[in-house]
């Protein structure tokens, strides 16, 4: 399978290439050749964090550390040792059963497993292994679901993939390490990232993945501990069916009936039962080792105690390590013996004994019921705070500090036998949603010891025992936890003010604030006392409610789009408004039977019967409804309730509230109405519902949106379409924001909605929209790749960007459209449209008025799943446009029926112009074959010969590869043309070149553009030197071209080629004529203008060299020196000395002490010294006392400056005082002078 990106290394590959067939998926690339440093440019690269945030993997590795740890070494071996584990490992498509009772090690195997595939196959050898431990020990879903464990397995195997993948990478590949980390099939499934998959999907990717390596290795612990274990088993046994040959499954299971009967049945899979003289015997040394560690044991009570155990085992290794740990706690041999005579025979009967022994049974069990039925597990300090809650009240449960353990750590001796705690790393952070920066220091995470406690505790076995008080229902349980989550809330209520600190000093406060609602939906909320705890907080007088939503806001998604509320607005709300937004249809009556007023305004929905209908709760509607609340009353976020319950997508409320006649005709100034709502959704229930109502079916298209069937046809469901036609939908409504009903499904090139909106007659020539007409619509189809990383569940051009639909089959569809248009009358040559969407346009049509960069619009625009900015307006007439897609056939099309190919340039030229500049030769043939003119008017970029290279130019091509980057145009403003082909080779530019030159192209036509005010005017020769394409550059001179052009107020070819340093083009240039001395635009001469580049490549100096060489006139460039000086031009000063060119004293200090390059100073001087040329020295020797002083020279620099090439007499006439008169060496006529570190000065 490939990678997420993938790059075919193609030697040799000239043009554009096509990889159809890849391992079996069609794919469509544009392959040319390419460099390292431009691979980026050719993949799209998403940050692999993101998508595995999107993925959403738990984590199991916590119950696989826990069991490592409980593992003793001289335990397992006969398992690793077996002929069963052995064949497991090295059988391709193998399946390993392990089975037994509970307790009797099965975890404990597993993990065995994974340590030994993991020591012996590491992912770079193209091995994987990936594992996931069931866990039902408390509510949480996260290690309980199939779904969450295919996730998990994914998540696994990706990161190894990445692993496996960089590995395999020669050191010298193109590709870098970090473009591709996760496997093809998660990026197929991730998409955007926008949709949830399905199990399905999952399954799939999984298989896909796995089929990746060359052995993967995957180990599920504990199949019976799964809630959906029914879709478990089935994927399972379908795995071992298929005989995947990479596949070796291992997986533990109790037995159970419905496991039983999946595997038994199945001879591939080998199964291995825990049982026997083989568990016995690791059971043996385990109880070994630990009767080892109790010095306080003598022998004889040691050899006592190892053989009451091991005649009661029976293959349980949880009953053994329980039934120590209450022998440790005998303080008497009389004591133990009395432990050993009452030992229970299974697990039933030890956790019993225990429950009953309890000092507090009481707490015990509400700690039991906490640890059963959490929603995820608990640090030791927040169960140690669940007893602070009193139940023995007379009225309600309250918070007791004086119940609170003076230790949190108490609570590990209380449910000793019956927890584990697990040691957390670093810190717990809080609260993540109002204090992320508070964190608490902990003591670890209390679980369940074993499933067996659990299974025991709501049991109908418990009942009929001794500890039959411990017995746990789960309703009653959520129930319980229900009534302590809400009195700790009352009590956090009764703080004025929730502050950080709160959270140290009561650790229970985020769990009760963030699961409350989902414990109060598992319980029974009519009961006493949860009734009563929700009438004190829902009660205005309390600051309970308040606190509770200000940190979890209870507003969930809309189905239609996004809401985002803040605090205060979410703080606004009466009780009402929230228990009705959660759905308490009793407490809604209660508040309502206290005179609370049901139309109460406050919070995001404005009132209760809003907020009900936005989430669905259809019986709070009702009860609301009938204690008077009008149902059209305007306000809040969806501005009423049937809009809300739309929003929401709860049909069944919204029929409830048409029948209660909410108005659904209703509509701002500036909305859709609900049908144009549901239409630009893809709702097909919510239309048809509201069509059931007689709703205005053509009411006119709104700021925001089009009629509903022109938001219909922009989705392009066939089936809303023709709902919405059949109820007398005008399709030639006037347009909208998104053009026509035919213009809009013209832009999606979906054609069975084409077809249908022609068959009820549309008009194919109505007036161009934001897309153009319907015609042009249907070429600028945006390109999949465009829209693929920023695309909703949502967005209208899904059907372009699923994985099953390329850029290609887009465009067979759009061709098909294009000759069924044309074939319908459409006119090929209409006249470019507006181009209402372009940046910063403002479209004013029917009614209407619509601006891509209105506020109002936007968050109306991205919660539609539009791409924003919206894609720009059509961008000529047809073949223009055609010719900007590159879609050679449409070309051919058009002009078979009588497209213009000398219409009048559009936004972006004449097709020609448009062809030329897209670097596509066998478009440009065709046009011209077909009369197109190659001396038309310049449009925006120029004539066809300089649109070669303002749209395609070497310079640019980076840029054409990435498209969330402009190119810096030379002319014009308009963005970029992104479908031009990246990495042209510059061959492709040169044949067309030479094409247009063989058509007639006028080598020497100008082309103008205005900047900051300037006109500016400049020939095809002027650019290609300009980009230093020296073949063509060549080409244009032998045709004729005029190397010295003027060029306005801009510089002439010989300047730019100076500029830039191209040697070759310069010479050229030379040898036909051009003025080596002439003075334009603002840079000086050549010789000045290359004098003035710091030399990097030795380039700027050659052509000083060269320019020197062939005459140019320094008196002419008089400032070529004190522009090589100033840039400390080291090789173009040297070149300039080495012609006569005198330098000055000013140019000489500019030349030492410029900032653009700081190298030793002491080269500098000695190359002015070894010069030859006019330098005075005597200058630079007094110079050089004042430069020390200011700090702008070190000691050795100044030492460096010796006189060598000065006369004794020359020396005697250097000064012997610095200018303020103060003797700074001795003068000696035979020695140098003195450094000043040994000198006063």
């Amino acid at each position: 399978m490939l990678p997420a990106s993938a790059v075919f290394n193609t030697p040799n590959a000239g043009g554009n290439a096509q990889i159809n067939n890849v391992n079996g998926d069609f794919i469509n690339l544009n392959v040319y050749t390419v460099t390292p440093d431009r691979v980026h440019h050719l993949s799209i690269t998403i940050p692999e964090e993101k998508i595995y945030q999107w993925l959403a993997a738990p984590d199991t590795s916590g119950n696989y550390n826990a069991a490592r740890e409980k593992h003793h070494d001289s335990t397992g071996a006969w398992f690793l040792e077996g002929e069963e584990f052995v064949h497991w490992k090295e059988t391709p498509g193998s399946a390993l059963w392990i089975n037994g009772t509970p307790g009797c090690g099965k975890t404990i195997i597993c993990s065995i497993a994974i340590e030994s595939v993991r020591q012996e196959y590491k992912p770079e050898s193209g091995a994987a292994c990936a594992f996931f431990f069931f866990d039902s020990r408390n509510a949480e879903t996260d290690q309980s679901l199939h779904e969450k464990m295919l996730r998990s397995l994914i998540r696994q195997l990706s990161h190894q993939w990445g692993v496996w993948y960089k590995s395999r990478q020669p050191e010298q590949s193109p590709l870098s390490p970090k473009q591709v980390n996760v496997p093809a099939a998660l990026m197929d499934i991730y998409g955007g990232g926008h949709e949830t998959p399905s199990t399905a999907a999952l399954q799939l990717t999984l298989q896909k993945i796995i089929a990746d390596f060359d052995r993967t290795y995957i180990v599920i612990d504990a199949l019976d501990e799964c809630l959906d274990r029914h879709k478990l088993l089935a994927w399972i046994g379908s795995l071992v069916q298929r005989n995947i040959s990479q596949l070796h499954i291992l997986f533990s299971s109790r037995r159970e009936q419905d496991i039983l009967q999946r595997f038994e049945p199945m001879e591939s899979i080998c199964p291995v039962s825990l049982a026997g003289a083989s568990t016995n015997a690791d059971i043996e040394r385990y109880v070994d080792d630990m009767l080892a560690s109790i010095a306080r044991w003598n022998a004889a009570i040691r050899a006592r105690i190892k053989r009451s155990l091991m005649e009661g085992v029976d293959g349980m290794f949880r009953w053994v390590a329980f039934q120590i740990a209450e022998l440790i706690k005998c303080l008497t041999p009389r004591d133990v013996d009395a432990q050993l005579r009452s030992l229970p025979k299974d697990l039933d009967g030890m956790y019993e004994r225990t429950l009953t022994r309890s000092a507090n049974p009481e707490q015990l069990k509400q700690l039991l019921i906490w640890l059963a039925f959490s929603v995820r597990h608990l640090l030791v300090e927040e169960l140690a705070e669940v007893i602070a809650i009193d139940f023995s009240r007379k009225d309600t449960p309250a918070y007791d500090p004086d119940l609170r353990y003076f230790s949190p750590t108490d609570v590990l001796d209380l449910c000793a036998g019956f927890v584990t705690c697990v040691p957390i790393s670093g810190w717990w952070i809080r609260s993540s949603l109002e204090y992320p920066d508070e964190r608490i220091g902990s003591k670890g995470i209390v679980k369940l010891a074993h499933m067996s406690v659990k299974d025991y505790l709501v049991s109908e076995r418990i009942k009929k025992g001794a500890a039959s008080c411990f017995g746990i229902n789960a309703t009653l349980a959520n129930t319980k936890i229900t009534a302590t989550c809400l009195a700790y809330l009352l009590h956090l209520g009764s703080h004025p003010c929730l502050s950080s600190t709160i959270f140290g000093h009561r650790p229970l406060a985020v769990y009760v604030v963030r699961n409350w609602l989902q414990h109060l939906g598992w319980g029974r909320s009519n009961e006493a006392p949860v009734r009563q705890l929700m009438n004190h907080m829902f009660s205005r007088e309390h600051n309970a409610l308040m606190i509770c939503f200000r940190l979890e806001d209870p507003h969930r998604s809309s189905y239609w789009g996004n809401i985002h509320f803040s605090m205060g607005f979410t703080e606004n709300g009466p009780p009402l408004y929230f228990a009705s937004l959660i759905g308490l249809e009793e407490v809604v009556k209660d508040i309502l039977n206290r005179g609370e007023d049901v139309q109460g305004r406050g919070g995001p929905c404005a009132n209760a019967l809003q907020a009900a209908s936005y989430h669905g709760h259809e019986g709070v509607v009702r009860i609301l409804l009938q204690h008077g609340a009008n149902v059209n009353t305007r306000g809040g976020y969806y501005s009423n309730a049937l809009r809300a319950a739309f929003y929401g997508h709860h049909i069944n409320v919204a029929r409830l509230l048409l029948l209660h006649k909410a108005d659904a005709n209703v509509r701002e100034a500036s909305e859709c109405t609900l049908l144009q709502d549901a239409a630009r959704h893809d709702d097909f229930a919510a239309a048809q519902l509201l069509l059931e109502h007689d709703v205005d079916v053509n009411a006119p298209a709104g700021y925001e949106c089009g009629t509903a069937l022109q938001n219909a046809s922009r989705c392009g469901k066939y089936a809303l379409v023709r709902l919405l036609l059949e109820h007398g939908a005008d399709v030639n409504a006037p347009a909208g924001p998104q053009g026509t009903a035919l213009q809009s499904a013209s832009s999606l090139v979906i054609s069975d909605v084409v077809r249908l909106l022609l068959e009820h007659g549309a008009d194919v020539n109505a007036p161009a929209g934001p897309e153009g007409t319907a015609l042009q619509a249907a070429i600028s189809w945006p390109d999949p790749d465009e829209v693929r990383q920023s695309y909703s569940r949502r967005n209208p051009y899904l059907d372009l960007i699923k994985p099953n639909c390329t850029s290609r089959e887009a465009s067979r569809r759009s061709y098909a459209i294009v000759r069924l248009l044309i074939e319908r009358g459409a006119e090929v040559n209409a006249p470019a449209g507006k181009g209402c969407l372009d940046r910063g346009n403002i479209y004013q049509g029917e009614g209407w008025v619509f601006s891509r960069l209105d506020r109002k619009i936007r968050p109306c625009v991205e919660d539609s799943g539009l791409a924003y900015p919206l894609p720009a307006g059509p961008k000529g007439t047809a073949l223009q446009m055609a010719s900007g897609r590159g879609d050679i056939d449409i070309v051919r099309l058009l002009l078979e029926y009588g497209a213009d190919g000398n219409a009048p340039a559009g936004p972006k030229g004449t097709a020609l112009q448009i062809a030329s500049g897209r670097g596509d030769i066998d478009i440009v043939r065709l046009l011209l074959e077909y009369g197109a003119d190659g001396n038309a008017p310049a449009g925006p970029k120029g004539t066809a010969l300089q649109a070669v290279f303002n749209w395609a130019h070497p310079d640019q091509r980076e840029y054409y590869g990435s498209r969330d980057r402009y190119p810096p145009s030379l002319v014009g403003t308009d963005e970029p043309d992104f479908t031009s082909l990246a990495l042209q080779p510059s061959r492709r530019g040169y044949d067309i070149v030479r094409l247009l030159l063989e058509h007639g192209a006028d080598v020497n036509a100008p082309a103008g553009y205005v900047h900051e005010g300037v006109e500016y005017k400049r020939t095809a020769l002027q650019i290609a030197t300009y980009h230093g394409e020296f073949d063509i550059v060549q080409l244009l001179v032998e045709r004729g071209a005029d190397v010295n052009a003027p060029a306005g107020p801009d510089d002439t070819v010989l300047q730019d080629a100076a500029y830039h340093g191209h040697l070759n083009s310069v010479q050229l240039l030379l040898e036909h004529g051009a003025d080596i001395n002439a003075l334009a635009g603002s840079n000086g001469t050549a010789l000045e203008i290359a004098s003035s580049i710091w030399d990097i490549d030795m380039q700027h100096s050659e052509v000083v060299r060269l320019l020197m060489e062939n005459g140019a006139d320094v008196d002419t460039s008089n400032s070529a020196m004190l522009w090589a000086s100033q840039v400390k031009n080291a090789a173009g000063v040297k070149v300039l000395l080495e012609h006569g060119v005198a330098m000055g004293p000013q140019e000489a200090e500019d030349f030492i002490f410029c900032e653009y390059k700081r190298e030793n100073h002491a080269e500098i001087l000695q190359l002015l010294l070894d010069s030859e040329a006019g330098v005075d020295k005597e200058w630079l020797y007094r110079k050089r006392v004042e430069w020390f002083r200011e700090g702008r020279i070190r000691v050795e620099d100044y030492d460096c400056i010796e006189l060598w090439g000065m006369s004794p007499w020359a020396r005697s006439m250097v000064p012997e005082q610095d200018s303020d008169g103060e003797q700074w060496y001795t003068p000696d006529e035979s020695s140098a002078p003195a450094s000043p570190v040994q000198n006063t000065l």
